[in-house]
């Protein structure tokens, strides 16, 4: 390391590269490195008196050569080739060379290895003409060449610098000998089985692939001599095959003193294919085909019969069939030589066992057109999985047709057919046959049509709803008919033994819909609430007419014979009971413990009121013509929500609409789009409240047959307006139901609040009216209420403008909550009173057997694993307030004399309310008023008043009036107030900065009093601001100032003291709306008691004190009288516009400028950091 001109400046790295000149002189100096194995580098670095030492770190290029050389055979059959594919290692003598090439290898593209010993080589290959080149550094290098089947050849070089050194290597070959003996399984010797060596002969110039492979001779031996061994460690496969022996092949290391292999080859000559059959020639499956004697050679038949016996070897063989319902067969074959057609032999095997196969059963509904033929067999066959099941009739073929099956079935197989249409198909017997391996069973059964199956209709394949609740049935006739009868219940779910615990005969004329009250059905309810009549045809219900228990036949039960055409008979004809009860007994029906519940309920439709028990003991009509389903879904008990709609009569829309009525429920729609969600309601406005519920509805319209929400026939208007009788509702929360709900101060008992809670008796439809949600537009999936008539939840209306209808009005603040809940206790249930169903005992709908447990009642569709189950909405209940955005300090109202004037606010009452806002000129000779009506309250309470208030003059007092007509009289004013009229709103007070001090000179140490300003309110209206006072652009103090229109002040400095380093500041006044500038400026002083400031850390010191006796201070006089600032405030010292004394403001002075205070004579300033130095 040398500084060029200086021979004497220089040094030597020492281990760990390092070097240091001293004695540099300051200059830009040219810095040169040398050494004999890298490139010379040479830089320009400037030394000087900031940067000294100077640090200079160097990277030096290595000098690198060229490595390059021939690898030939040396002697042998490469006869001095060039060898390709060889492993060149070039290891470099240094150390450190070896770890450069390691950490520079991505660098020279060099492939690093490491050897044996742990060193960093570079390693290449020879190319196709057996020749190397590589680039390395400069120095002694070791060139070693390694080869699969020669022994490593090694040379030295020594690399120059920017040259080229070639160095040929010769590399001996190490042949050796593979020799061994090849003969079949049983040790006999093979002759003229080829054997050879398979290897990269390409690596081995004059050896190739033949003079790696010989014969066996006679004795089944073999030589090969001239094999390179495997001196890299690898193996090489050694291969020996013989015509009609499989061929081996053994992977072996070659030893340098040769290797014997000896083979024993499996002997392969020909097959046996053949296909085996029945006596009629159909193939056989699973049938086991073996050579006798030889255990491992044997296959199975497929599908077709067809077998293969391969590889067998040439010669006699004895071929065996055989299976278990098969006679046994064997054939002598003569198998040839490889190469030889294979050999052929059939089989036909007569049948020993019985062919498995059976009609298991034949069934249809009542074997009518359109069915479905059910046929059941049996066919247990290994050796066939086809199968031909036909349906013959009278005259025709129903069906024909070939069916795969598996084989050894589990359990029989079924297949089914569709009968034809009724005008297809000719009653009587039909014939079910099955047949497969020649034999064949059948099976009859009767078609007998009585009724086309359209003579009785139902609408909907199902009928949903939730358990509780109501559900439309539409049943429609043909010209054939004028009467029918309906089965309800009675059916079995799959998988289940005993029958649905329900059955009814229902008889129903014309074209019938009637509404199915599901609370009510099984009770004592009279037929007429239970199934309910919407259209010209009847529906009257045996069990709930004339009694289950009673038969219609007997004097005086069924006087108009609606149900003396009812018999119950078996299946075969025989009458098994004279009355409903008793067929109920006899399909083993028992009495229900609660309505019923959810689940799957048949309905069949009969052409005569013949029922039968069928053969599987299910009832159904002899002669049925259609079916549906109810389907009765679990209740549910949704979200309760709440809004706020305008105020009104809680059973009206609009009350100012003299002809509307009360609302319908096509007016639900209506009346949640005048409604707003909330949390929050205002005394005066109404109250909805919307709860999604279902499973209730059934005993809440109990009786009410003509609601319109059931009977979409009913009456609507004054006399049926579709609400829900408040006593209603009151008489489902009196009953053991289960069903609570209510709407209560959620602080109720509290001391000094008796609370509130909604009232359902004794209140008018105009303080409290309930709609039913017959819309299910509450619910996301019409599927949780099924079908119509739908009541999904419902809606409570409450007028809140007088008491009624709480038991006390709501205070202001109170929280209020709707809440609803099924009732349920832990482990009960509901439970009807004992009764007899075999004696045609029907149990009273709402008394049932259980009482209250820890105040909660049983609902009745809630089981013993079910518990209670609760829904809950809440909003707080305030006055009525209007606040109005554009206000002065005391909350008075400014008013902009302009023609498209606003007047903003946010108000607490319901969105959509009519309002009327009056503004009152009453200082006038005459008076002028101001009214705007049509104002629009926002779903967030918030309105404006556009108006052209431009007659009302700039300064002038008017009175402010806001109104809502909806609300009761006493109660319509919501507002009432003074206000200000100004020419600009955005700035209705100004305050104005002048009279400030142009400029002032100041020594360090004294007071600012010199510098003083002048604050003028030249606005409309009193106002506050934060007056401030700043020097070079920092604020030194500010001070909360309220002055009124037109008012005055002067604020001075007369309390800070300066201790800022002498030179020129600017200073300025500033106001919200202004500012005025001046010039400060500063001179030195005798006094040596001014105190420091450290900027950084804030902290001060004086020449002669410690730090323990500094302070500073923020004061701003006022020169009126600056014991108070706050003389100023024009309302005397009160709070601030946000209620909130805000006289002073908390911010520490700024650099430089102190406030001095006199303790026992002394003077302390406090002390601030100026940019970056003491002052």
């Amino acid at each position: 390391m040398t500084v060029d001109g200086y021979p004497n400046l220089t040094d030597t790295t020492v281990e760990n590269g390092s070097y240091e000149i001293d004695g540099v002189p300051y200059d830009e100096q040219r810095l040169v490195v040398t050494d004999d194995k890298y490139e010379e580098w040479g830089t320009n670095v400037a030394v000087s008196t900031t940067n000294s030492p100077v640090r200079e770190d160097v990277m030096l290029v290595r000098k690198t050569g060229t490595l390059t050389g021939t690898i030939a055979g040396e002697s042998g059959p490469m006869g001095g080739k060039a060898l390709p594919g060889v492993t060149v290692t070039l290891r470099h003598d240094n150390e450190t060379d070896r770890e450069l090439m390691e950490a520079t290898a991505g660098e020279y593209d060099w492939r690093v290895a490491t050897n044996q010993n742990g060193e960093s080589v570079i390693v290449t290959e020879t190319d196709a003409d057996g020749q190397y080149a590589v680039e390395v550094p400069t120095g002694d290098v070791t060139a070693t060449g390694t080869q699969d089947g020669f022994e490593p050849g090694e040379v030295e070089a020594t690399v120059p610098n920017d040259g080229t050194v070639t160095q040929n290597i010769d590399l001996d070959p190490i042949l050796t000998t593979v020799n061994g003996t090849v003969t079949n399984t049983e040790g006999e010797p093979i002759a003229g089985a080829a054997v050879s060596v398979d290897a990269d002969t390409d690596i081995w110039p004059g050896i190739g692939q033949d003079d790696l492979t010989t014969e066996t001779d006679g004795e089944g031996s073999y030589e090969i001599p001239g094999v390179p061994s495997t001196t890299l460690g690898g193996q090489r496969d050694v291969v020996a095959a013989a015509d009609t022996f499989q061929t081996e092949t053994v992977s072996r290391p070659i030893p340098q003193d040769g290797l014997t292999q000896n083979f024993g080859l499996t002997h392969v000559d020909n097959s046996i294919t053949g296909r085996v059959t029945d006596r009629h020639g159909n193939g056989l499956y699973n049938v086991s085909v073996r050579i006798e004697g030889d255990v491992g050679r044997s296959d199975t038949t497929g599908p077709d019969g067809r077998y293969h016996l391969p590889d067998v070897p040439f010669g006699t063989h004895t071929v065996v069939a055989e299976h278990a319902d098969y006679e046994t067969r064997g054939h002598s074959v003569e198998v040839g030589r490889t190469g030889e057609p294979a050999t052929k032999q059939d089989f036909d095997l007569p049948r020993s066992t019985n062919v498995r196969l059976s009609v298991d059963d034949v069934w249809t509904d009542l074997g009518q057109a359109t069915e479905t033929v059910t046929v059941q067999y049996t066919f247990d066959e290994e050796v066939e999985d086809e199968v031909n099941v036909a349906v013959e009739g009278p005259s025709s073929t129903i069906d024909n047709r070939t069916v795969t099956v598996g084989h050894e079935p589990d359990s029989p197989y079924t297949e089914t057919f569709q009968l034809p249409a009724r005008s297809e198909i000719n009653d009587g017997d039909y014939t079910a046959e099955v047949s497969a391996l020649d034999q064949n069973a059948s099976s009859s059964f009767a078609v007998s049509n009585v009724f086309e199956s359209g003579a009785v209709e139902f609408s909907q394949d199902r009928y949903q709803s939730p358990a509780g609740d109501f559900v439309v049935v539409d049943v429609t006739m043909d010209d054939t008919l004028d009467e029918a009868y309906l089965l309800v219940g009675g059916d079995r779910e799959a998988g289940e033994r005993s029958l649905q615990n329900h059955l009814d005969v229902l008889h129903v004329t014309g074209d019938a819909s009637f509404v199915i009250n599901t609370r009510l059905v099984g009770t004592d309810a009279p037929s007429e609430d239970v199934y309910i009549p919407i259209s010209d045809g009847e529906v009257t219900s045996y069990a709930h007419s004339i009694g289950a228990a009673n038969d219609p036949d007997d004097e005086g039960v069924d006087p108009e014979g609606t149900f003396s055409d009812v018999t119950f008979q078996n299946h075969r004809g025989t009458e098994v009971a004279d009355t409903l009860a008793e067929f109920r007994d006899e399909v083993g029906l028992t009495a229900r413990g609660s309505p019923l519940q959810a689940g799957r309920y048949r309905l069949v439709a009969g052409a005569t009121g013949t029922v039968m028990l069928r053969d599987d003991d299910i009832p159904d009509f002899r002669h049925p013509v259609d079916r549906s389903n109810l389907v009765l879904t679990q209740p549910e008990l949704g979200e309760v929500n709440t809004y706020v709609l305008p105020p009104g009569p809680a059973d009206r829309l609009d009350r100012f609409d003299e002809e509307s009525g009360p609302i319908q429920l096509g007016d639900i729609g209506a009346l949640r789009a005048a409604a707003t969600e909330t949390d929050t309601i205002a005394r005066g406005d109404r109250i909805l409240i919307e709860v999604r519920g279902s499973g209730t509805f059934g005993a809440l319209l109990e009786g009410d047959t003509d609601h319109p929400a059931i009977n979409d026939n009913a009456g609507s208007g004054e006399d049926a307006p579709g609400n829900i009788d408040s006593e209603q509702f009151a008489t489902l929360l009196e009953r053991h139901e289960g069903v609570h709900a209510e709407l209560t101060h959620r602080a109720l008992g509290a001391p000094n609040n008796p609370g509130s809670t909604l009232q359902f008796s004794n209140v008018a439809s105009s303080d409290l009216y309930i709609l039913p949600d017959d819309s299910a537009f509450q619910w996301e999936s019409g599927d949780a209420v099924g079908d119509d008539p739908i009541v999904g939840g419902l809606y409570f209306v409450i007028d809140t403008r007088g008491s009624d209808p709480f038991d006390h009005q709501p205070r202001d603040g109170d929280e209020l909550a709707f809440e609803m809940a099924y009732e349920s206790p832990e482990g009960e249930r509901y439970q009807f009173e004992d009764y007899s169903l075999a004696d045609g005992e029907q149990p009273a709908p709402f008394d049932p057997a259980v009482d209250e447990s820890d105040g909660l009642e049983h609902y009745p569709y809630f089981g013993d694993d079910d518990t209670t189950v609760r829904t809950n909405d809440s909003f707080v209940f305030e006055d009525p307030y209007v606040e109005y955005r554009q206000t002065g300090l005391d909350r008075e109202l400014m008013v902009p004399s302009s023609q498209n004037g606003v007047i903003a606010g946010n108000t607490n009452i319901a969105p959509n309310s009519d309002v009327t806002v009056q503004l009152i000129a009453s200082n006038r000779p005459e008076p002028t008023t101001i009214t705007v009506e049509d104002i629009t309250i926002d779903e967030d309470g918030g309105f404006e008043v556009v108006h052209d208030f431009s007659e009302l003059e700039p300064g002038e007092r008017v009175e402010v009036e806001f109104y809502t007509p909806e609300r009761l009289v006493g109660n319509r004013l919501l507002d009432k107030r003074g206000a200000i009229v100004v020419n600009d709103l955005d700035d209705p007070a100004y305050f104005d900065v002048s009279n400030l001090t142009a400029e002032t000179t100041v020594a360090q140490g004294e007071r600012l009093d010199s510098i003083a300003g002048e604050i003028t309110n030249t606005g409309e209206i009193a106002d506050r601001q934060m007056v401030e006072f700043a020097i070079d652009n920092k604020t030194v103090a500010k001070t909360s100032t309220t002055l009124d229109s037109t008012e005055s002040t002067t604020l001075d400095l007369s309390n800070q003291f300066v201790t800022l380093p002498p030179g020129q500041y600017e200073y300025a006044l500033r106001t919200d709306n202004d500012e005025e500038m001046g010039q400060l400026t500063v001179t030195e002083t005798d006094d040596e008691n001014i105190t420091t400031v450290d900027r950084d850390n804030g902290s001060a010191q004086m020449a002669s004190e410690s730090p323990e006796n500094s302070t500073t201070s923020d004061s701003v006089s006022n020169t009126e009288d600056s014991s108070d600032a706050g003389e100023n405030n024009s309302n005397d010292g009160e709070d601030g516009p946000n209620g909130e004394d805000d006289q002073s403001d908390p911010t520490p002075a700024p650099f430089g400028i102190g406030t001095r205070e006199v303790f026992g004579g002394s003077v302390l300033v406090g002390a601030v950091h100026l940019l970056g130095h003491w002052v």
